[in-house]
């Protein structure tokens, strides 16, 4: 009997257990608070400034979050994203805005502020014992966890794609300094002719360049150019190729690193000196 009695009442802490931890997680889920009601995916245009700098704007062309200021550029997809996430970060503490207290948090002057759309989000201080941080919305003070907006990763450069074409340009000629590559009809030739070079090998290697991430961009620092790379991407059928899409960058260093300058975006990609001589050298291993 003492067995049972005892066995019955287990069953009734396992079951109150239970029933505590459920209610505790609804409440936690239930609790949830928004600091914001915008929805990211509705977003259209971006404006974020660092104090009294030049702002950095942010707006969508075919689908295609893009650089529009200080100046025009393609953007990485992945950081804005990243950015926008910031409008559905839960709001750990809220309190309403106090301006006698703003400097306690950062927000007498701002860190930066980020407008979506038409509506301000003022970036403030970090906590001094978490890691979270004191944004300002409307009217209202919150804190919110600080991963959703690390400011040393929202510089305009930072916010610049890395990769060196669009990815859906696909290149058809290649005009490298000691080698030139040119496909029609579907066949690639290339100049010097070198026949132990396999069909794949070739497509390889312009693949290289087609997909090309530089590990850092930046604006054109006026170094001198050293040399010239010449690109022409796929067109319309029945354009030719002198007429087709062309792109003229200039290379900068070979070493320590591979720096290449798209004049046209008036930028710098750099790239490790290995990773240049596999997109010079078609033998390069």
């Amino acid at each position: 009997m003492r067995i049972r009695w005892l066995l019955n009442l287990g069953l009734v802490v396992l079951v109150a257990l239970l029933a505590v931890f459920a209610l505790s997680k609804r409440n936690a889920d239930g609790d949830r608070v928004l600091f914001t009601a915008i929805d990211p995916v509705n977003i259209k245009t971006v404006r974020l400034q660092y104090g009294d700098n030049e702002p950095i704007v942010i707006g969508q062309q075919l689908d295609k979050w893009v650089l529009l200021a200080p100046e025009p550029a393609r953007a990485n997809q992945f950081k804005i994203r990243n950015l926008l996430r910031l409008a559905a970060a839960a709001s750990e503490r809220q309190f309403a805005v106090n301006t006698d207290s703003l400097d306690k948090y950062g927000l007498d002057k701002p860190v930066a502020r980020l407008w979506l759309d038409d509506q301000v989000i003022h970036i403030g201080g970090r906590h001094p014992f978490k890691n979270s941080q004191y944004v300002l919305y409307k009217d209202a003070v919150h804190l919110i966890s600080a991963h959703y907006f690390d400011s040393s990763a929202y510089s305009y450069v930072d916010l610049i794609s890395p990769r060196l074409f669009a990815d859906h340009r696909r290149p058809v000629m290649l005009e490298l300094p000691q080698l030139r590559l040119q496909r029609n009809d579907g066949v690639w030739t290339i100049e010097p002719e070198d026949e132990s070079l396999a069909a794949d090998r070739i497509n390889d290697f312009v693949e290289q360049w087609r997909n090309a991430r530089a590990l850092a961009v930046a604006r054109y620092t006026g170094r001198p150019v050293v040399d010239r790379v010449r690109v022409s991407f796929a067109a319309d059928e029945g354009v030719t190729i002198q007429a087709r899409d062309q792109l003229a960058l200039g290379i900068l260093s070979y070493k320590p690193d591979f720096v290449l300058y798209r004049e046209d975006e008036n930028l710098e990609y750099r790239f490790t000196e290995d990773t240049g001589k596999r997109l010079l050298d078609i033998n390069a291993e």
